[in-house]
Formats: C-alpha cells, structure tokens, sequence
C-alpha cells in the first residue's frame, strides 16, 4: 500500500482544558481599574480529559496500534488494513470506506457509523452500526448486536486468536463464554427483505480478511495470529445441531479449562463446532458448571479426557441440564 505510517495522524493524544477558553484576569470594570473580572469556570474546563489512540486519513495503508485500554478513534480512512491487536476501553469508527478494521477486545461499547464496504472483526461488550452499508461483521459481542438505518450486513461468528489475546480479553473485562453474540441482530429500522443476513457456512476468514501485507515485520509483537475458526480463542457458536449432539460440563471455577478444552476440540477435528455455551447446575448437585453443547460426539477424541470431564450425547440429558440452568 501506498504510505507509510510515519504519515498517519496516529497516535496517543491528550487534549488539554476546554476548547474556546478565554482569560479574564486582564480584563478590568470601567469604574475601577483595578479590580479583575472573577474568570467563570465550566464543567466543561474541568473535566477530565482522556487520552485516545487515534487512527484518522489512513489510505491505501496497513496500520498496526496498540491502544493500551484508551479509547479507539478510527475515521476518514480509505483502502486500508488497521489491526488493533489490544484491549480499549471503548471504540468508534465513522466515515470509512473499502477498510478491513480489526478491534480485538472492547471493554465498553463499539460504534461504527456512516462506513461502507468494510469488514469488522470485533470483540466487545456492545456493538451497534448506525447508517453504514456492505458490512462483513465478525461480532463477540456480550449482547446481541444492534444496527439502525444500515443495510447489506453479513454477520458472522468471531474467529481471531494471537499470543496475549487471553490477557487482552481479561484486561477488557470481557468473558470468552459470554461474548458469543452475533447471529441475533436487532435492527432498529427493520425492512423486507432484512437489513441482515448470516454468512454463509463454511466461514472463510481468509477471504474477507488478507494476510498483513509486504511488510510481515509488523506482527512479530503478535505471534500466533490466526482468523482461523479451528484457532479461535471465543467459542465458535452455530444456531443449530445435529441430533447426537454431546454435552461437556466444566465447574464454574474451572472456565480456562473449559476454554482449552474447546481450543483442542476445535484443532481434533474441523467437523465440530460449538453450539451453546451456557451456564447450568446439574441435577447430581449443587455446583454451578459450564455447559458446552456440541454439535457432534467428542467421546471418541483424545481431547475429550482433558480434566475428566464428563461427556453425554443423550439429547435428553442436555435437555434437562439447561433446564435447570440459571
């Protein structure tokens, strides 16, 4: 691509007291030369401001940020790769176009407004689009994603795993297990047909998202990377499953197992996907558990025996556990 970074406003800014402050401390009543005109404060002076990483006018680039938990600014950019392979406390991207924008964990809320031809992939606790078009969105979301006056949005599970990537979910306070939403949009301004659909199985990442460019260098900091489904550090969660499902369930306080353990399953074998990922109590006890519904038997895999867990693919069970679920 066609600029380097060194010609990006891209950078960590902190924006001193408000803006349009004037000083009265030399300004004196027609009556008395003397006496200084008491300066008025407003909350607005005051207020802390924030520092943000702020990534504006990239074309025809590939840019790589870390945001260290400050808020995200992505806008103005054309044509271009952006990797904020980091946690952010909170996320807006406005007027971009022809973008492939990666936001790996967002503590708070992400908001993409007046984009177009852009693929997203994005963890975080909300998600909402507002006036974009052409959206390929690869959503962990805590809670279903929202879009309002947008149209021709493809929605697809998240797949993103990189080494650290487990720190930077932990940092956002984002929960893998619960940041599973994507299929179930609630749209605003709904229309026939729908404003959006599901992408088409299987999910091919590669497609949509392109290997970092010439300059392979700028991912060293992040081994690992992967838009892979079988690598996928969020659960990959489909809508449906076939009959003998199995059901896998882990103690509450045993969640990073839990989440090895669908890592291994995924790497076993490509044919077995997640379904569900809720929490329950069975019906032998009292102990909260994580239940992991799969769309196929594990019994017979090696990874199945990790932390003696149990394993059932009796539909009726799986029933009955998250009936009992809280």
């Amino acid at each position: 691509m066609g600029c380097s970074l060194s010609d990006l406003n891209c950078c960590f800014t902190s924006r001193p007291g408000g803006r349009g402050t004037l000083n009265f401390t030399d300004l004196t009543t027609e009556g008395d030369h003397d006496t200084e005109v008491e300066q008025k404060v407003y909350s607005w002076d005051v207020r802390e401001k924030k520092p943000a990483c702020i990534i504006e006018n990239a074309k025809d680039c590939e840019v790589i940020r870390q945001s260290k938990g400050e808020q995200v600014i992505v806008r103005n950019c054309v044509n271009s790769r952006i990797y904020l392979l980091d946690w952010t406390s909170s996320a807006t991207i406005d007027d971009c176009r022809d973008c492939v924008i990666i936001v790996a964990a967002v503590g708070g809320s992400l908001f993409m407004r007046d984009t177009n031809s852009t693929t997203l992939v994005a963890a975080s606790a909300q998600l909402r689009l507002r006036d974009c078009g052409d959206i390929h969105l690869f959503s962990g979301c805590e809670s279903d994603p929202i879009i309002e006056s947008s149209q021709n949005v493809l929605v697809a599970p998240y797949f993103l795993s990189y080494k650290g990537i487990d720190e930077h979910f932990k940092a956002a306070n984002l929960d893998p297990f619960k940041a599973i939403h994507w299929g179930n949009v609630y749209d605003f301004t709904p229309s026939n047909p729908p404003n959006w659909s599901k992408l088409k199985e299987p999910f091919d990442m590669n497609k949509f998202i392109p290997p970092p460019g010439t300059n392979d260098s700028l991912l060293e900091p992040y081994p690992g990377f992967s838009v892979g489904p079988e690598k996928s550090f969020v659960p990959v969660i489909l809508d449906t499953c076939q009959d003998n499902a199995s059901m896998v369930l882990f103690p509450e306080t045993r969640r990073q197992e839990a989440l090895e353990f669908i890592q291994g399953c995924q790497i076993a074998s490509s044919s077995l996907l997640l379904t569900t990922v809720q929490d329950a109590r069975p019906e032998d006890g009292n102990e909260k558990v994580v239940a992991l519904l799969f769309s196929a038997p594990v019994d017979n895999l090696p990874v199945a025996n990790i932390a003696n867990v149990r394993v059932t693919d009796e539909q009726r069970k799986i029933s009955h556990y998250f009936n009992k679920s809280q």
